[in-house]
């Protein structure tokens, strides 16, 4: 237990990771745990996708977003460009179809910026939050 002022905080624990590029982990934080998918190569997202991190050294990556429907109204998702290189490479995050992010139709992410993106069935769009 990590301790800060007079609150006592749960430490990180994770789970190995399963040794593929593209592996799944399993981060614990405060008792929640969510699933994290790493991608070095063009990804839409999944229903079980909540953090997913890319690695851009090699080639910029493509992350398709899912429709925004009734059913994940206000699903939360991360995605993170991980690449610590020199490569310049990009993750370029896209709507489905006519779906925007921001009002954007893409978002882009340079080495080491992340977003948090919910979605919104109310506008059909990702906002970022």
């Amino acid at each position: 237990m990590a301790e800060w002022s007079s609150h006592t905080f749960p430490t990180q624990a994770q789970v190995p990771r399963s040794g593929s590029a593209s592996g799944t982990d399993r981060t614990e934080f405060k008792g929640v745990r969510v699933s994290i998918t790493n991608s070095d190569s063009p990804y839409t997202l999944l229903s079980s996708t909540v953090v997913l991190l890319c690695n851009t050294a090699s080639a910029v990556i493509t992350v398709n977003l899912p429709a925004v429907t009734a059913a994940n109204n206000g699903r939360i998702i991360w995605i993170k460009n991980s690449d610590t290189t020199a490569a310049g490479n990009s993750v370029t995050i896209d709507g489905n179809a006519s779906e925007n992010i921001d009002d954007a139709t893409t978002f882009a992410l340079v080495a080491l910026d992340a977003v948090t993106l919910v979605a919104d069935s109310a506008t059909s769009q990702w906002w970022i939050v």
